[in-house]
């Protein structure tokens, strides 16, 4: 559980901005649906919050380097 992956963060990042880009998108097409794109959207970054706790552990990346730009650029 506390092994640090390669692809397991990237690939969180990637889906959290992904169901946000999607739930903006949902609106755009459909606009009664903008309470439960504000639910998905609020559920998403409650989810980058919780990556960029990660990433302030280390824990986002096994490259330092990366996981800190992660952490600064993607999830805060």
């Amino acid at each position: 559980m506390t092994a640090r992956s390669t692809w397991r963060g990237p690939a969180m990042l990637a889906h959290a901005w992904a169901l946000i880009i999607a739930a903006g998108a949902m609106v755009v097409v459909w606009p009664l649906t903008l309470p439960l794109a504000v639910m998905i959207i609020g559920a998403r970054q409650l989810g980058l919050a919780i990556l960029m706790h990660d990433a302030a552990h280390g824990a986002l990346h096994r490259n330092l380097k990366l996981n800190d730009w992660m952490g600064e650029w993607l999830t805060s």
